[in-house]
């Protein structure tokens, strides 16, 4: 690949949406036999098709987004990994490359086959000029998230150096001297504080599972569904960022502030 574009997506719902959701997938496929029964088996399913069709390093494919797609994946980066969250909800999240920038008219189509259960996307590209951000989808729509740009292109694009430091800092000094030419306030070091910011309080969000789950239920009870969709966000915002790690992704922050400090 020439230009590479990064991409990750959280649905985040019930049990039954995770189903649903999967057996979208299989459907798209061409999956023409009968559906496995339950979420794990189902799961075990999407796997293992891709597996066989992609390769041993595919964990979907791309194809299972929606039967007529305008994007593509390079399939050996496909991911796709169900679990259930510690406030009660499941999530689903996707991870995968390719040369063609993201197309969000093809997961708006699978977040509608799947229930129009709730999801966000993360999406990059090596070049920083080019889209980058967060993308909702929810009621069958798609509302684009201009906060959080530079921050989700480093985190996408230099995966904060874990295991290319040497690459992610000369992605960061190319970054610095296009910084620097467009005059602008934001530094490299500066990024680089806003996202471990930014990773502390998704983790002090999520950490709170009790009380995530409380708000959920009351939520739901009153019906009151813009409160249930903003906290189902957190619940992705968790998942797209991997916050259960934040510990973790701070030490690796520390690390490129070393060479770019605040």
């Amino acid at each position: 690949m020439g230009v590479v574009y990064y991409a990750r997506i959280a649905a985040v719902g019930s049990e039954g949406d995770m189903r649903q959701l999967c057996q979208a997938m299989l459907r798209n496929a061409g999956w023409d036999e009968e559906m496995p029964a339950g979420l794990e088996a189902l799961t075990e399913t999407v796997s293992r098709f891709a597996a066989e069709e992609g390769g041993p390093k595919c964990g979907f494919l791309y194809e299972m987004v929606t039967r007529r797609a305008y994007g593509d994946a390079e399939e050996d980066t496909c991911r796709f990994t169900v679990r259930r969250e510690d406030c009660g909800l499941w999530s689903a999240l996707f991870a995968f490359e390719s040369g063609t920038p993201f197309q969000p008219e093809d997961w708006l189509r699978l977040h509608v086959q799947s229930g129009k259960v709730p999801m966000l996307a993360l999406r990059a590209c090596d070049d920083f000029d080019r889209d980058k951000g967060l993308l909702a989808f929810s009621g069958g729509y798609l509302q684009e998230d201009w906060s959080r740009m530079e921050e989700c292109w480093l985190w996408l694009v230099t995966r904060y150096g874990e295991q290319e430091p040497d690459e992610a800092i000369r992605r960061l000094n190319r970054l610095a001297r296009l910084l620097a030419d467009e005059e602008e306030d934001l530094t490299v070091g500066g990024l680089l504080r806003r996202c471990g910011e930014m990773l502390q309080r998704l983790h002090d969000r999520a950490a709170d599972a009790e009380g995530l789950r409380g708000a959920l239920e009351t939520a739901l009870q009153n019906r009151d569904y813009q409160t249930l969709f903003a906290l189902q966000c957190a619940v992705a915002q968790s998942a797209l960022w991997e916050a259960d790690r934040a510990e973790y992704w701070r030490q690796c922050l520390g690390r490129l502030a070393e060479v770019f400090p605040a």
